[in-house]
Order: C-alpha cells, then sequence, then structure tokens
C-alpha cells in the first residue's frame, strides 16, 4: 500500500527535535498512528520508543506514573 505524506507530515517532523511534547489528537481512524510511524522511520537514532496505549499492559504502566517507564 502506498502511503501519500501530508503536508502534516512535514510540519510534525519539525517540532521532533524539541524540547516541547507533541499531542497528536483526532477521531479515530484518520491516520494519528500511520503519521507517528512514518515520523519514527525518519528519526535517525536508537533513543525511541512507540507505546500504543491500546495495549493495557501498557496503558497500566503509564497510569502508574512516569516513575515505572
Amino acid at each position: 500500500m502506498k502511503l501519500i505524506k501530508r503536508n502534516l507530515f512535514q510540519e510534525v517532523l519539525l517540532w521532533v527535535t524539541r524540547p516541547e511534547i507533541i499531542v497528536i489528537m483526532g477521531m479515530r481512524q484518520v491516520g494519528k498512528t500511520t503519521l507517528l510511524k512514518m515520523i519514527l522511520n525518519e528519526i535517525d537514532s536508537n533513543n525511541k520508543v512507540y507505546l500504543d496505549l491500546e495495549d493495557f499492559n501498557n496503558l497500566e504502566i503509564c497510569n502508574e506514573g512516569p516513575h515505572k517507564l
């Protein structure tokens, strides 16, 4: 399947190196996860983590606070 890089992709990519947190919000099935995975593929680093909070184990860890991560 061919994915089209939207304008939002370049805009979010500009913020990746900044210290602020980026929040991507939207309705279900609009491409938030796809956008994030595309961004992660562009980052040349081994110091990156993807947590899917649909996985209840990940959600439970995050709900316990940042010290549990």
